[in-house]
């Protein structure tokens, strides 16, 4: 099979890129909000909740986007959402006051009160657009090509 449509080459680069990103993503969301409310994180305690989210999500991503496509439970963008509770947690503790969110956000995340949870891969960093698109594409090509009866 090319790799143009092999969803664990495609899986692998996302996972690469993510693991590139995830902790200066988890980095902004902390300053941006605590930028917002006037306020400042130690670096020391933004880089513990950057090391902790990446030693959290990682493993548990690669595993998803290693995974056969039938056994594949969840998507790697959910893994990350569950990654918000890290620079929530760094941000009650210093007293960053939570944020107004629209109906639909407080519905879908309950437990984002900062509004931080990536609603695309570019909301993490804009170099993972390719990536998480290429791999969606290819794992929705192999599924079809294995579940779509043939004619």
């Amino acid at each position: 099979m090319s790799t143009e449509f092999d969803p664990s080459h495609w899986g692998a680069l996302l996972a690469d890129g993510v693991e590139e990103c995830l902790s200066g993503w988890v980095t902004r969301c902390i300053v941006e909000v605590a930028d917002v409310a006037n306020m400042v994180v130690p670096a020391q305690e933004i880089d513990v909740a950057a090391h902790n989210a990446l030693a959290a999500v990682m493993p548990r991503l690669r595993a998803l986007l290693s995974a056969d496509v039938d056994a594949q439970r969840g998507t790697p963008l959910t893994l990350i959402r569950e990654a918000v509770s890290f620079p929530t947690e760094v941000l009650r503790r210093y007293g960053v006051p939570v944020v107004n969110r629209d109906p639909f956000a407080g519905q879908a995340f309950p437990t984002d009160v900062y509004n931080l949870s990536p609603g695309s891969w570019a909301d993490i960093d804009e170099s993972l657009s390719d990536a998480g698109l290429r791999w969606s594409v290819a794992k929705a090509f192999e599924y079809k090509r294995r579940h779509q009866p043939q004619a």
